[in-house]
Parts: structure tokens; C-alpha cells; sequence
């Protein structure tokens, strides 16, 4: 419609112009006399040829009495062709009728009209916009029509192919259920067609609801869904495309799908929002349906599967059902049928065993022997035993066999049941590897436990040889004859207590002092002992890892160990020339790596700092790598049997662990595994010794149920002026601690009735602050378990000497 107004104006206008044009040049003409009229003729003529339109004048019977060349072009004819003729001659009849029935119809009114007229000229149908009026004469009288017409063939086939395309756009929309719209971001208006507005229920008007007008259709489960896929869109400038639920009115809900793409402005600014949106609740419902058919479907082809596995033949369930192989051959080994087990037990197909005959998958030493009792013990009944058999790729798969008679389809096979041992075998070797070192390692306990318990007692008796010596060579003078005897005693009974720490150590309760050390530094101390204690054809080298972290161990205890792994290194080259190697490293361990230790004690995993003393020796075989912890076992001359006792010992006090690799003339290799400890290295203490009293006043209480100790201990107390009160067991003690004033006691460990952590904590029951030097054949580590949870413990090793003895007594009062 606002095309037509226009095209209407601008020919009005123009048929003005014309008309200014053509009066300006009648007076002209007046003026100017008869040469100058023939000019303004000639330039009238021009206006009307130049003229894009169609410009006529007819009179009162239809005839042209003017036409201008664009007029004349269309009928293709000449300008003078066309003067004098009538339409009925130019047009066809149809045409021409029409034509003459509109001049006349402007002739009656008296009016100018305006109005399309389709004619046909030639084969080709044009469309005019014509606009008439009446042609006057100089009284002003109705002499002809004249008109001015604009071919609009071309815009009224756009026109109707634009309308035609909206129709199919309507009709489509409504045929496939979809709506478009456009979106004004800028505005916040927008338009839609009608088929968007029924779908979302919005009144038929192509005006675009608002946006929150629009949100209260979208269905509530579904609105921050869709509020953030959109805004995201706009941030992003992608094109979005959606499935959600409105609710179009009270009662109803659909599912639509919407797809739709944002146009941005040079500042990438969202500027129009144009989309599509379907109707997709039958396809949704369609879905919902053939999902619900499918389920259906699904569930009867279940049903009529399991119907039809119950119909299948018992042997083919029984074959393909167990784990175990099932093989059916004839009595001439050839394979008549197989499970699938089987196959994947060998890695062949079915089809490569149904050719094959049993010789060819199982082992050959096996084989023979397996056919012939296979001919003869079959013949009453069932066969059992153990085989092996042969894999596509050559390994070789324990199994255990049981075989009957059958037939099978008429005729006489033989069915195995062979299953893979493969597992149980490996785990019976572990079981026994385990068994092997269970009993190794229970070997080692019982020999420990047999070690300390000597220790131990040895160490009481010690107390009485070396007390008694000490006051014997003190209550004498120095130039006495008996005094190098004396002299002996006490170095032999030092020997002595040396030879039970180290029983002590074997059974992991040598005496530590623990400190928190870095073995670099260990061997740094010691490397020119190392170096001395060796035979100068040996090479030491060093290979210590920095910043490994500390540990937490007595230093001595770690000399000790560290010269007895390199004592039995240098022995194991001799006299020869060889090398040792002295390593350090931080590994980290698990429980696996842990289990396959020579003492396993369930070690917690987790870092450990490994030492490591490699030489290039004799090495050793099995049997003796079985014995060298073993006390008192040796390689050498007879009594040299503590060394790597001991360093076993030493490492189980430490809650650590070893491993040992030797190989017969090429060396042997010691790693000992300690647990690293987060704490920093401890500074060294300076030695010091306090200035032992001379004297004491005050009253001893000693307990100990070895008599031996309990004398030379209460005359070595009696010699400084105390006053001693002695009690063989717990119970005595007790007694006399309620009856005197005592300020001190001296606490035996081990003891019948109750023993010293009991008696001990019964003291403190009758007095919390009585105080305690603990003796005993054990170590200060075993009695820091004892009594742990009762604070610091005063402790004294048996056998001590007597100033050690007299410092402890002082400390403690």
C-alpha cells in the first residue's frame, strides 16, 4: 500500500509539472507571434518524448490526437502510426474495451481518476497506473480525455510474488507449526508472525510481546535454563538454539525449539535478535511414544532371548557357562568341540581348535604320558590329575584335568574339565616363599630372645664379679700384689658385658641412645677407622647422596654397624686387591618392596635412608646367605660369630631392615633400610662429668632378686655412707618402703611376684614423688617402653661400675 501511494504521487506531480510545463509554453507562443509558436511546438514535443511515462491526449471518439514516443515504442509503432488511431485499432479487442470504457467513465465524471489497467500488447500482458482527465477546449468545454500511464508490470509481479511468498510463509508456518520474529535490541520491540503469536498465545497484532511478558510463558523448570543460554549469547554473539516448555494458557503445555541469530553493531553491541520457533510437542510426544515402544519392543526381545537360550541344547549351556575349559575330543585326541574358556585360555579360535588334535595343546612331556592313561584308566570311569598346556605364543598353563567317558552324537569322545592353576600355583609358591621366611625370621626371634635372656643374666652375674673386684682393688693399696690381678678381673669382666651387648643387640634390645644424625656425617667421623681397618690393597670409595634426610639412632650403634658390614666386607676379599663401596641414598618403600626384606615386622611405608656396603669378594651360595645372621655362625676360625648377629640386632632396634645379594665370585652387597626421620640434625653434647660426692646420710632401699647384685650393690652404697635396706622381690619392697624413710630406690626390672614397672607404679601410689633409679641386664630403650606415660626415668645398665653408679645415685636424690 505505501508503494502504490507513492507511485500515485510522483505521477500526479509529474502530470503538474506537465502541465506548467505546456501552459508556460502556450503563452510563449502567444507572445512570440507565429515564429516563435513553431519553437515552443518543437520544445512541447521534446517534454513529452523525454518523459519515462506514457502521455496521451484522445477526443471525444476515442482517437489520438497526441502520444509520445515512449507510448508509441510500447505499441510498437511510430508517433504517427498511433495519431488518428483508436485503441480498438492499437489494442486487442478485450483490451481496447476496457481502455474506452475508462475515457468514458472520465468523459461522464467531468474528473480526473486514477486506476490500473492491464492490457495485453502483442503476447505480453503489461500493467499500467494510469491517471485521467478530462481535455477542455478554449470555452472550456469536454473535447477528449488525457492521460498519463506508468508501465508497473515488474512491480506488480514482485508485489504478487512478494504476497505469494507471505501466503506460502502463513501457510507454511501454519502447516509446520513454527512462528518467526524479529527483535529490536536497541527498541525492545520487535515484530512476529501470527502463527508465533497463537503459539505462545499472544494476541494477533505482529507486535512482539515484552520480554518478561514472554518469560511467563516459558515453563518454570525450564526459565533459568533458557535465561542463561540467551543472555550468553548475546555476551558471546553466537547463535543459540534451544528446546524448552511454555505454557501458552492454564491447562496446556508445549515444547518448542527455537533457533535464532544475533546481529551486532561495529562496537559488537547486540543490535536485532531474528529467529524461528517450532512447535515440536507431537515430535517430543512421538519420542516419548517410540521410547515407550522401544522399551516395549526391547523387553519382548528379552523375553523371546531368554526363551529361546532355555531352548538351546544342555551341553552348549554348560560349555559356554562355566569359567572352567571344556574340551570333547575322540579317543584318537582329535577335537570335536570346545568352550569359549578354553579358547581364551589358549588364544586360539574355536575354529582353529575344532582342526586341531590335543597332542598339539599340551605340553610334550605331558602328553604321551597322558594318552596312554587316558586308554587305559577311562575304562572304569573318571580320570584326575595335573597337566600342562601350551598356549598360540609357546607359554605353558598348569591345569588341573578331570575326563570321563561320553558320547557325543553317536559316538564314543572323551569330555575334560581342565582349569587354569596358573594362580593357585603362584600363590602356593608364595605360601611357601612366606612359610620360608616365617620360619626364617621366627629362627632369628627365637635365637634373639635366647641371646638377650643370656645376656641378661650374664649381666647380673657381672655386677657381682665386677663390684666385688672394684672394692677389692679400692680397699687395697696400690702397690698390693693382687692388684694386676684385680686389674685382669675387671678388664676380662669388661670384655664380658662388651660380648652381652652385643647377644643384646642380636636380640634387639642393645642399649641405644637416640639421637636424631645424618649417616654422612657418621661416615665422615669414622672414614679414617674405616680406612685403618682395612688391608691397604682394598680401595674404600664413598658414594653418599646429599641433603638425604635424617634418622633417629644411637651414634655408637650406627659405628658399630657401619665396622662390622665393613669388617665382613674386607675378610670376604682377603689378601687380594678389591674395593668397597660405601653408599647413601633416600628411597621411598612400600608394603610390597617391605615384604621381601629379611625382617618385614609390618614396616609402615614411606621414606627410608638406605646404607649400602658393597664389595667385590668372594661372595656367597644360598645356604650360607641362609646362616650368616645366625649367632655364632662362621665362615672364619671358630668365635667370630657376633659380627653380623649383632648388626641385625642393631637394625631391628632401630625399627628398620635389611637385604643381602651375593653372587658366588662376585661380591656381596648389604642395604640396610632405616625410616627417615622429619626432625633436624641434633647438635653433638659436649662431655661432661659432675664431681661424684664422697658421702651420703641418706637411707637406700635396693631391690633385686639376684643376691649376687644386691650385695655388691648395697656395700657399694655403704662404702659412701648411705644407709641401705635391701628386698628380693616387689611385694617385700612395698613393705619396707611403708616402714622407713627412705629417699631413694634402686629398682630391679625383672622380678618375681610384681615386677619393676609395678612396683614401681605402686610406689607411687604411696608416694607420688618417690624417686627411682631403675637397674637392669636390658636396655634404657625397653625400660622407656615399660614405664612409658610416668615421665622421665632414672636408668643404669647391669653390669656398671661403681662411680657410674655412684653419679646415677646422686642424680636421682
Amino acid at each position: 500500500m505505501e508503494k502504490k501511494t507513492k507511485c500515485i504521487g510522483e505521477l500526479e506531480q509529474e502530470l503538474e509539472q506537465l502541465r506548467s510545463r505546456v501552459c508556460e509554453l502556450e503563452a510563449q507562443r502567444a507572445e512570440a507571434g507565429p515564429g516563435r509558436a513553431c519553437l515552443s511546438q518543437s520544445i512541447v514535443t521534446d517534454v513529452f518524448n523525454d518523459a519515462s511515462d506514457v502521455i496521451y491526449v484522445k477526443d471525444l471518439d476515442g482517437r489520438y490526437l497526441v502520444i509520445n514516443e515512449v507510448g508509441a515504442r510500447l505499441l510498437n509503432r511510430t508517433v504517427g502510426e498511433c495519431i488518428g488511431k483508436t485503441d480498438e485499432t492499437l489494442y486487442p479487442s478485450a483490451s481496447a474495451k476496457i481502455l474506452r470504457e475508462n475515457d468514458l467513465q472520465v468523459i461522464s465524471d467531468g474528473e480526473p481518476s486514477m486506476l490500473e489497467e492491464e492490457v495485453v500488447i502483442g503476447a505480453e500482458k503489461i500493467t499500467f497506473h494510469t491517471i485521467r482527465s478530462p481535455f477542455r477546449d478554449d470555452q472550456g468545454a469536454i473535447a477528449g480525455v488525457s492521460g498519463i500511464s506508468r508501465d508497473i508490470t515488474i512491480r506488480k509481479a514482485c508485489e504478487e510474488t512478494l504476497r505469494l511468498n507471505e501466503e506460502r510463509l502463513k501457510l507454511a508456518q501454519q502447516a509446520g507449526q513454527f512462528g518467526t520474529w524479529d527483535w529490536d535490541v536497541v527498541t525492545e520491540s520487535g515484530r512476529c508472525s501470527p502463527e508465533y503469536s497463537r503459539l505462545f498465545g499472544f494476541p494477533e497484532n505482529g507486535l512482539m510481546p515484552t520480554f518478561d511478558e514472554w518469560l511467563e510463558r516459558v515453563h518454570s523448570d525450564d526459565k533459568d535454563r533458557v535465561v542463561h543460554a540467551i543472555f550468553d549469547a548475546h555476551i558471546n554473539h553466537l547463535s543459540y538454539h534451544l528446546e524448552y516448555r511454555i505454557v501458552p494458557s492454564e491447562d496446556t503445555v508445549r515444547w518448542v525449539e527455537a533457533r535464532a541469530s544475533i546481529f551486532t553493531k561495529p562496537d559488537r553491541n547486540s543490535l536485532r535478535v531474528v529467529g524461528v520457533v517450532f512447535d515440536i510437542t507431537h515430535q517430543k510426544e512421538e519420542e516419548a511414544r517410540l521410547e515407550r515402544l522401544v522399551d516395549e519392543r526391547t523387553q519382548e526381545l528379552r523375553t523371546a532371548l531368554i526363551a529361546l537360550r532355555r531352548s538351546e541344547k544342555r551341553y552348549r549351556v554348560l560349555f559356554n557357562g562355566i569359567e572352567d575349559g571344556l574340551l570333547v575330543h575322540d579317543l584318537e585326541g582329535h577335537i570335536l568341540d570346545c568352550n569359549e574358556s578354553l579358547c581364551r585360555q589358549l588364544n586360539y579360535s574355536r575354529e582353529e581348535l575344532l582342526s586341531m588334535r590335543t597332542r598339539e595343546i599340551d605340553d610334550p612331556d605331558f602328553a604321551a604320558g597322558f594318552e596312554a592313561r587316558l586308554s587305559t584308566q577311562l575304562k572304569g570311569g573318571t580320570l584326575s590329575c595335573e597337566g600342562v598346556h601350551r598356549t598360540r605364543d609357546g607359554r605353558s598353563i598348569p591345569i588341573d584335568i578331570k575326563s570321563r567317558r561320553m558320547n557325543y552324537l553317536g559316538q564314543d569322545a572323551v569330555l575334560s574339565v581342565t582349569r587354569d592353576i596358573s594362580k593357585r600355583k603362584q600363590a602356593e609358591r608364595q605360601r611357601e616363599a612366606l612359610e620360608e621366611q616365617v620360619r626364617h625370621t621366627q629362627k632369628l626371634e627365637s635365637m634373639g630372645l635366647l641371646a638377650g635372656g643370656i645376656a641378661h643374666d650374664f649381666n647380673n652375674l657381672l655386677v657381682g664379679v665386677m663390684g666385688h673386684a672394684e672394692m677389692a682393688r679400692d680397699s687395697l693399696p696400690d702397690s698390693h700384689d693382687v692388684q694386676d690381678d684385680l686389674e685382669g678381673i675387671l678388664a676380662a669382666a669388661e670384655r664380658a658385658a662388651g660380648l652381652c651387648n652385643q647377644m643384646l643387640a642380636y636380640s634387639g634390645r642393645g642399649r641405644f641412645v637416640v639421637r636424631v644424625l645424618n649417616v654422612n656425617e657418621t661416615f665422615h667421623d669414622i672414614s679414617k677407622l674405616l680406612r685403618a681397618s682395612v688391608s691397604k690393597k682394598i680401595r674404600v670409595d664413598f658414594d653418599l647422596q646429599n641433603d638425604i634426610p635424617a634418622v633417629e639412632a644411637d651414634p655408637a650403634q650406627m659405628t658399630q654397624l657401619i665396622l662390622n658390614l665393613l669388617t665382613n666386607a674386607a675378610e670376604a676379599i682377603g689378601d687380594e686387591k678389591g674395593a668397597i663401596l660405601i653408599r647413601s641414598r633416600k628411597q621411598y618403600c612400600d608394603r610390597s618392596f617391605l615384604g621381601k626384606m629379611i625382617m618385614d615386622d609390618r614396616l609402615e611405608a614411606g621414606d627410608y635412608v638406605v646404607l649400602s656396603v658393597r664389595d667385590n669378594g668372594s661372595g656367597m651360595d644360598e645356604d650360607t646367605l641362609e646362616r650368616i645372621f645366625d649367632p655364632f655362625f662362621t665362615t672364619k676360625f671358630t668365635g667370630r660369630g657376633l659380627g653380623l648377629a649383632a648388626v641385625i640386632g642393631i637394625v631391628r632396634g632401630h625399627n628398620g631392615t635389611m637385604q643381602v645379594k651375593s653372587t658366588v665370585g662376585k661380591g656381596t652387597c648389604f642395604d640396610v633400610y632405616l625410616p627417615a626421620s622429619d626432625q633436624l640434625v641434633e647438635e653433638k653434647p659436649l662431655p661432661q662429668r659432675e664431681a661424684i660426692a664422697n658421702d651420703g646420710e641418706d637411707t637406700i632401699l635396693l631391690v633385686d632378686d639376684e643376691p649376687s647384685v644386691l650385695n655388691v650393690a648395697r656395700r657399694m652404697l655403704e662404702r659412701k655412707g648411705y644407709q641401705v635396706l635391701t628386698a628380693t622381690n616387689g611385694q617385700e619392697a612395698l613393705d619396707v618402703y611403708r616402714k622407713h624413710a627412705i629417699k631413694g630406690v634402686v629398682l630391679d626390672l625383672t622380678m618375681p611376684e610384681l615386677d619393676g614397672r609395678e612396683t614401681y607404679a605402686e610406689l607411687r601410689r604411696i608416694d607420688p614423688e618417690v624417686r627411682v633409679l631403675i637397674s637392669s641386664g636390658y636396655t634404657s630403650q625397653e625400660v622407656g617402653e615399660d614405664f612409658a606415660g610416668y615421665g622421665k626415668i632414672s636408668f643404669i645398665q647391669k653390669p656398671f661400675q661403681a662411680e657410674d653408679f655412684y653419679a646415677k645415685m646422686k642424680d636421682v636424690l
